[in-house]
C-alpha cells in the first residue's frame, strides 16, 4: 500500500469517521428494508434499497451543485470575478470573455467554484461571507426539506 503524502492525522480520523457514518447508515437501511419485507408480502426490498441508493447519490449532488451554486452568487454579490464552475469532472470556465464547457477532475474534491478578486484591495474583499454561503445554502435547504418531511402526513420517516 502507497504511504499518503502530506496527510495529518486529522485528515485520516475525518476519512475514517466518514466511512463508518455511511456504512452504518446503509446497514440501518438495509435492516429497516428486510424488516419491512418480512412483515409484507409485496415488497421487494432489493428494489427499495436500490431506490433508496438511487436517492442518496441523487441527494448527494443536489446539495453539490446549491452548495457551489452559494458560493458562486456570494462572490458575484461582493465584486469577485468567475473563473470555473466544477460538479464531478464537469466544468464551465471562462476564457476570454467566453463560457466553455471542459471535463477534467481534481482529487478529493466533488465540486468547486473558483473566484478571483479583480483589484488588489484586499480589505474589501468578502472572502467570509464567500466561504460560508455555500454551507448556508446547504443548511436552508436541509432545514426547508426536513420540514417538508416532518410535515407531511405520509413520509419516509414513518417508514424508517
Amino acid at each position: 500500500m502507497k504511504k499518503r503524502k502530506n496527510t495529518n492525522n486529522f485528515n485520516i480520523i475525518a476519512e475514517i469517521i466518514i466511512i463508518i457514518i455511511l456504512i452504518a447508515s446503509f446497514a440501518y437501511i438495509d435492516h429497516k428494508i428486510s424488516y419491512f419485507e418480512l412483515n409484507s408480502n409485496y415488497i421487494d426490498a432489493d428494489l427499495i434499497f436500490l431506490v433508496v441508493m438511487f436517492l442518496y447519490v441523487i441527494y448527494i449532488a443536489i446539495h453539490t451543485i446549491l452548495h457551489e451554486f452559494g458560493h458562486a452568487v456570494a462572490g458575484l454579490l461582493t465584486g469577485y470575478k468567475f473563473v470555473s464552475f466544477r460538479i464531478g469532472s464537469f466544468a464551465l470556465i471562462k476564457k476570454n470573455y467566453k463560457y466553455e464547457f471542459k471535463k477534467f477532475k481534481i482529487r478529493g474534491t466533488i465540486g468547486q467554484c473558483l473566484m478571483y478578486f479583480p483589484d488588489n484591495k484586499t480589505d474589501k474583499i468578502g472572502y467570509k461571507f464567500l466561504n460560508l454561503n455555500g454551507g448556508l445554502v446547504n443548511l436552508i435547504i436541509g432545514t426547508i426539506f426536513l420540514v417538508i418531511g416532518l410535515t407531511t402526513k405520509d413520509n419516509l420517516f414513518n417508514f424508517l
